[in-house]
């Protein structure tokens, strides 16, 4: 048994590892790291509170009957202006049998560009009426302030001005400078007492 302790004894005596040799000297360990502490989350900034949406303004029948009919009308012109716009995109990739055939495909697409232009233009009425009709100055003349009548934004329901005043813009005596703005008016039946 006594052989067994000793070779058990020597067992347990282990040299330790990275220590220098020739001295018997351990080599010291560092001292453990600290644990960082974790950092503590910022608080969120307060931020003002969100102004409570507007209230859709309750619209008339008539008013949300023609705002029904300009949205109908501009999602038809959206799909129509996209056909064109892939028309005119595939246009001129076949041969031509002569120039007379590639002529005709020219002035097929001029006309195609133009109606697209159109169609923009439209779409870009609707919206503007679209807009008053939101914020409640749909109806009245850009011009004169006057109601437009009834009849006549049946007809053309993203019009702007009265019929009086369209005809004076028309005729030249009403006008609009590069912002869209308009200009003095003159109508016929007014004259001056000087």
């Amino acid at each position: 048994m006594a052989k067994k302790k000793a070779a058990k004894g020597s067992a347990t005596k282990r040299r330790p590892t990275g220590g220098k040799k020739a001295s018997g000297k351990t080599a010291k360990s560092k001292p453990a790291k600290k644990p960082k502490p974790k950092p503590k989350p910022k608080p969120k900034p307060k931020s003002k509170p969100k102004p409570k949406p507007k209230r859709p303004r309750k619209l008339s029948k008539k008013l949300a009957s023609i705002r029904e009919m300009l949205i109908e009308r501009r999602t038809r012109l959206l799909i129509e202006l996209n056909d064109d716009y892939r028309e005119l995109k595939d246009r001129g990739k076949g041969r031509f049998a002569d120039v007379s055939d590639m002529a005709t495909d020219i002035a097929d697409g001029e006309m195609a560009l133009q109606v697209a232009e159109n169609e923009s233009g439209e779409i870009a009425q609707i919206n503007e009426a679209l807009t008053k009709i939101d914020d409640g100055s749909y109806g009245r003349c850009e011009a004169c302030t006057n109601r437009i009548p009834e009849a006549r934004l049946k007809i053309v329901p993203f019009a702007t001005l009265c019929v009086r005043c369209k005809e004076a813009e028309e005729m030249g005596t009403l006008t609009r400078d590069q912002d869209g703005l308009l200009g003095e008016i003159e109508f016929a039946d007014e004259t001056d007492d000087d």
